[in-house]
């Protein structure tokens, strides 16, 4: 039997942290240490620090060749500067590709808003929807649950259309090398 390396595909799964343990202590984090509970700030938040989104930063920035930078530093240019008028400006496919992917993580979550929310003023659609089928409102009526579905997968839908040119540029890009 042959051993499992530090690094092998098998390994990663056996010690991925499953996202329903990290629920209560970013639950903690977010209305205790931030304030955050019941505010949009509080579904809004956590989204924002997404490790897909980090990997597919950092693979992108990684690609950027030395010599961009190089030059930068000799312009006189500081870190900050060379990040906002070198890498900001060549970065528009992947961070058209990272907002499209949390928007879309974002509308589609339905635990991390029923935990974090209290108040139905800042109830988010998929809650609606899973409210209306499962608290008795939509019944036998399949069609309504159905239509309910489809308009809430339509925002989705949009944003994935007017940005999939930017969405495969940006994936194609940010590959392993």
């Amino acid at each position: 039997m042959r051993a499992i390396s530090a690094f092998s595909p098998r390994r990663l799964r056996e010690t991925a942290i499953p996202a329903m343990l990290t629920l209560v202590p970013l639950y903690i984090l977010v209305a205790n240490f931030f304030g955050w509970s019941d505010s949009y700030m509080g579904i809004i938040g956590p989204a924002l620090v997404s490790p897909l989104g980090i990997f597919l930063f950092r693979q992108f920035f990684s690609t950027l060749p030395g010599e961009l930078f190089e030059a930068g530093r000799i312009d006189g240019m500081s870190d900050l500067g060379m990040l906002f008028r070198i890498a900001w400006p060549l970065s528009k496919g992947v961070v058209l590709t990272v907002g499209v992917l949390v928007f879309m993580q974002g509308w589609d979550d339905f635990l991390w808003p029923l935990v974090v929310e209290h108040d139905q003023a800042f109830q988010t659609a998929s809650q609606a929807v899973g409210i209306f089928v499962t608290g008795g409102q939509g019944g036998a009526h399949q069609n309504w649950q159905m239509a309910m579905a489809v308009v809430l997968a339509i925002p989705v839908i949009v944003a994935y259309l007017i940005a999939q040119k930017q969405i495969v540029e940006g994936i194609a890009t940010t590959g392993l090398r």
